[in-house]
């Protein structure tokens, strides 16, 4: 009897060894589980913060050759070369934002003084926080952040001696940073003068060119003997290729896609939507993605857990375009939810791609509650290569520009500031316009005219006071003009 006791006792181990073993060979564990699930989740943030490294990037760089006479002195805006004079100047900021550097508010005529000598000027998107600037060191909890709310732009001396200059949410709200424990760093300088053994367009301020306006300056081209590309581009999304939008949809309903009802609109459009509309997707004919989901009551005073989550929905639903950079960052309320609007532009050739403003004012945006994307909007375009077409021809001379639209620019000065146009002599018109001009940049203009296929031609982006201009870099005719709110 114990000899078939035993004999069972020993068939009973065997079966549960054989079990044992099969699980092992054909089921993970539940710490093989555990251990997968956090490797995977490390992976995804690895990838959101190379992501908002990529996207936390300056809107335009300015390099200053260092004359040391504000007449003689003259600059250049990057159109190329720019990731890498980035990454170089982020290896000299890393140690002021990482360690206990001493916070001096100055004024803007040392600002000046310091953008005279031979220096690299970053300039950033609009509201940037200095913690999202910061979080591109790796550090979010510094005494930068905590003496200065945003960050429009960084001033680097090339003779880098410990001093770096940020300016904040005004031109009155500008501070110098100094380390003392700091080594000498050629790098900068080596590479500066570099690009002026290029060819490149050279801006001087309008003060240095015009004796009357002694107070402006901000850069403008004085030559360009750089030839631009035309370029013709075309949507990312083609409405026309159903089986593509389907797919492209189906990333945004994860495996929900079988409760996904599809509509078609008169006006070309496809519209996705989700249950009762909890959410939806609607591409149109132009190629504009825009995305909406319910999301209940959520807030978040987190910017950086917000950009996050943007970003991570973002390349999970088609990813970023190349040249991307953060535009714009906006705090919004929804009844008693708070959250934010990041918005983002890009480059195509090194120029920045504006839109016509009637249309669309950003290419991306994202509006984030918490951690919930609620409402994502894309028109991404790609350059085409078009054979047999001259891409490439002379940009205008920009003075001749001005001179071109002179009258137009009278015209609509007079109207923006509520004057009659004969109250102002001609010459005193021309001088009010040199004295406020904000900005001028060659970006490509995108009028949005057609639907898929667009032509955008390089194009001289002014804006004076209110009105933002933008004139054909070939022609000088104005393309599109608006004021600003």
């Amino acid at each position: 009897m114990n000899r078939e006791r035993s004999k069972t006792l020993i068939l009973s181990v065997l079966v549960i060894m054989s079990i044992i073993l099969i699980q092992q060979l054909w089921f993970p564990s539940p710490v093989d589980i555990f251990k997968i699930g956090t490797g995977a989740s490390k992976d995804s943030h690895m990838t959101v913060i190379e992501g908002r490294k990529n996207v936390i990037s300056p809107k335009t760089i300015v390099v200053s050759f260092g004359a040391g006479d504000r007449k003689k002195n003259y600059y250049t805006i990057l159109s190329s070369n720019i990731d890498s004079v980035w990454n170089r100047c982020k290896t000299i900021l890393g140690d002021y934002f990482s360690e206990e550097p001493e916070i001096i508010p100055v004024g803007y005529d040392t600002y000046v003084q310091a953008n005279i000598s031979k220096s690299i000027e970053l300039e950033f998107g609009d509201n940037m926080s200095a913690v999202l600037i910061s979080s591109v060191f790796d550090s979010s909890d510094n005494k930068i952040v905590k003496n200065i709310k945003g960050i429009k732009k960084i001033l680097i001396p090339a003779f880098n001696r410990g001093i770096i200059y940020i300016v904040g949410d005004s031109k009155d709200d500008i501070y110098e940073i100094r380390r003392y424990n700091h080594e000498e760093d050629t790098a900068l300088v080596d590479l500066i003068d570099k690009l002026e053994d290029t060819e490149f367009i050279k801006y001087h301020p309008v003060s240095s060119l015009f004796d009357e306006v002694n107070e402006n300056y901000t850069i403008i081209p004085i030559n360009y003997t750089l030839a631009a590309k035309q370029i013709f581009v075309e949507s990312a999304v083609d409405v026309k290729d159903e089986t593509a939008l389907r797919e492209r949809a189906k990333k945004f309903f994860s495996k929900n896609f079988d409760f996904v009802k599809t509509i078609k609109e008169t006006s070309g459009a496809i519209v996705y939507i989700y249950g009762y509309g909890e959410k939806s997707v609607r591409i149109n004919s132009e190629g504009i993605l825009e995305y909406k989901e319910e999301i209940g009551n959520i807030s978040s005073t987190n910017i950086l857990a917000s950009l996050d989550a943007a970003i991570d929905f973002v390349c999970e639903n088609g990813g970023f375009p190349e040249g991307t950079y953060l535009k714009h960052v906006e705090a919004i309320t929804d009844g008693q939810n708070k959250g934010y609007r990041f918005s983002f532009g890009y480059r195509i050739e090194g120029f920045p791609v504006e839109f016509n403003r009637g249309k669309t004012e950003h290419p991306l945006k994202v509006e984030v509650y918490g951690n919930k994307v609620k409402t994502y909007y894309s028109l991404v375009r790609r350059a085409m290569n078009m054979q047999g077409v001259d891409s490439e021809q002379k940009i205008l001379y920009f003075p001749g520009i001005i001179e071109k639209n002179i009258r137009h620019l009278e015209l609509q000065y007079s109207d923006s500031k509520g004057q009659p146009g004969g109250e102002m002599r001609d010459e005193e018109k021309i001088l009010q316009i040199l004295k406020d001009i904000e900005e001028v940049g060659l970006v490509y203009f995108d009028t949005l005219e057609r639907q898929r296929i667009q032509l955008l031609r390089p194009c001289w982006m002014v804006k004076i006071k209110n009105n933002i201009y933008y004139f054909d870099g070939y022609t000088g005719e104005l393309v599109d003009g608006f004021m600003l709110n």
